[in-house]
């Protein structure tokens, strides 16, 4: 159930997410999370008083069916998720109540094509990920302390996993500039 006052202060660190707590400076970074969102993406964290301010193309969230809705960070969008995308995964009866974890990163830097989104990913499942990145050299998913590395085509990386146990996985890139990998997205086969 999502407090009120924990919602003020997620919305807080959302839109200043630079300026939390235990944060020891502050350190500007531009986000384009809050800029022009489409009422489809908006609705996972901003639930208006006047059920019409929602503008969703489906119909309006109920408070009770809102706060049941999984947390989402301010990265997640910044990784060109489509929203709708987002609903059908929410909706779907394989989804356990979380999404895949993202990590604050630089928007425009990694740009999701084809991913699961739930973060519950099944044993015995197969996973295709795909993700577009000019930043990024190298990319490669990281299961069960394995290092498996993507397939670069231009811009483009990806990879099939064959998820055969329960354990956790990760996907990550490298900078040309960077002596080690960026985690960008986190999942945990179970």
């Amino acid at each position: 159930m999502k407090n009120p006052e924990l919602l003020r202060e997620g919305l807080a660190r959302q839109c200043y997410p630079k300026m939390a707590v235990f944060e020891p400076r502050h350190v500007k970074q531009f986000s384009e999370t809050f800029f022009l969102p489409s009422p489809e993406q908006l609705a996972f964290s901003h639930f208006p008083q006047d059920a019409a301010w929602q503008m969703r193309s489906e119909r309006s969230l109920s408070k009770s069916e809102f706060e049941s809705l999984p947390e989402i960070n301010t990265a997640f969008f910044n990784l060109g998720i489509d929203p709708s995308d987002v609903w059908k995964t929410v909706k779907s009866q394989e989804f356990k109540g979380a999404l895949v974890h993202t990590f604050d990163l630089p928007a425009g830097v990694a740009n999701v094509r084809n991913v699961p989104l739930s973060y519950q990913l099944p044993v015995g499942s197969t996973q295709h990920f795909e993700i577009v990145s000019a930043s990024f050299e190298k990319m490669a998913v990281e299961y069960n302390k394995k290092w498996l590395p993507m397939q670069k085509k231009g811009d483009v990386f990806s990879i099939e996993i064959a998820a055969k146990s329960k354990g956790e996985l990760s996907v990550n890139g490298k900078t040309p500039t960077s002596r080690k990998h960026a985690t960008v997205l986190e999942y945990i086969v179970d």
